[in-house]
């Protein structure tokens, strides 16, 4: 069974599945989820997303929150994603934010 953010935006509501988010912003009270085909934006907070999410998600700034899966490279401030976007993140975050994506790739992209 695939895993989902389900959102609300007006009067529908959607089931996204977590697979094909690439990653999520937060533009002052709305939410963009980022998918691999199109954009969907609602009214929420991270702090209500978060715990719904699972271990291939990450929060390496105050305003994004990003799929692993999605992530092709690292550098001191930057995320790259697959779609071509770079994120930055702040310097407070970089350590915890390398760790975390190592220990990603190491409990599940690196597996035979």
């Amino acid at each position: 069974m695939k895993k989902v953010l389900i959102v609300k935006s007006g009067r529908h509501r959607y089931a996204i599945p977590f697979s094909d988010i690439v990653y999520m912003e937060k533009d002052k009270r709305k939410v963009i989820v980022h998918t691999r085909t199109e954009e969907k934006s609602f009214y929420g907070k991270y702090e209500e997303i978060l715990p719904l999410l699972d271990s291939r998600f990450i929060n390496p700034h105050r305003s994004f929150i990003l799929n692993m899966d999605y992530i092709i490279g690292m550098d001191k401030h930057t995320v790259s994603l697959h779609s071509g976007e770079s994120v930055r993140f702040c310097r407070e975050c970089l350590e915890r934010t390398k760790k975390s994506y190592d220990n990603y790739i190491a409990n599940n992209l690196a597996k035979p």
